[in-house]
């Protein structure tokens, strides 16, 4: 039996649950032990998962929901929004904790050491005599390699770790914080597990730069936000915003080893 839980968080994921599911059939057969908790899903999400063997759990959007208030949005807006250009974040909007539904996610484990895959990603190889080897109570922190379809672009990232050593941090891009000190981590060989991501075509990205912005301001020593939301200032073309938040970036040292991955 698998000496590990997979925890996936999902919300109107009918399209890409089942391949997610599909490269877990060898381990749900193996009894192994896979947790979904479901935000909100108006589709068939639940469903999917239920019949493939997993242990499902509903909460409602409100859940894990951040509402802005003024008070919030004239805070973020005015740490990272330059003189004459667009605001950042609105009162009245609503973000998603999505740190805060992992760690509830993998609360309802079986198992301490947990697979966190997204339910857009997919194992191209999972070795389960491996793996069991390889989770051994000496290490609680391991990385995996990836491939992006379709830009096939190769990068590796922490997809396992035990829940006793880490929580996860941040409302976007949320990461990976120890609970103690020490510890050990390290990279599974490829032999023994490798991951797929599937883009999707037409995701909503409506909060997306206003949820950055947000990670942020909570968390103002965090490298990777600093990145991602420099980032997609440019992208959004707020060109003073965005070089504010290159130099902003530049000043924290720019060491993060996080930065690796490819961002979305």
């Amino acid at each position: 039996m698998p000496k590990f839980s997979v925890c996936v968080v999902a919300r109107d994921e009918e399209k890409s649950l089942p391949g997610l599911l599909s490269s877990l059939r060898q381990f749900l057969d193996a009894g192994g032990d896979l947790v979904l908790l479901d935000t909100g899903s108006k589709d068939r999400t639940a469903q999917i998962a239920l019949d493939a063997g997993a242990s499902v759990t509903q909460v409602g959007p409100s859940r894990f929901s951040i509402p802005i208030t003024p008070a919030v949005s004239a805070a973020v807006n005015a740490a990272f929004v330059e003189p004459n250009e667009e605001c950042i974040i609105r009162a009245g909007m609503e973000l998603f904790d999505y740190g805060a539904a992992r760690n509830l996610a993998e609360s309802l484990a079986q198992n301490n050491m947990v697979c966190t895959p997204d339910a857009d990603e997919r194992f191209e190889r999972l070795d389960l005599g491996a793996m069991n080897c390889i989770l051994s109570d000496q290490l609680d922190r391991f990385e995996v390699d990836f491939q992006d379809n379709p830009t096939n672009r190769f990068w590796y990232d922490a997809r396992w770790h035990d829940r006793r050593a880490f929580s996860w941090v941040g409302t976007m891009h949320e990461h990976l914080v120890p609970k103690k000190t020490g510890g050990y981590s390290a990279r599974i060989p490829t032999e023994a597990c490798f991951m797929v991501h599937e883009q999707k075509a037409h995701v909503n990205r409506s909060t997306y730069l206003a949820n950055i912005a947000y990670s942020l301001w909570k968390d103002p020593t965090n490298e990777r936000q600093a990145h991602c939301l420099a980032r997609q200032l440019m992208y959004e073309k707020r060109y003073r915003s965005a070089v504010a938040g290159f130099m902003r970036h530049a000043m924290m040292g720019g060491n993060n080893a996080d930065l690796r991955n490819p961002l979305p």
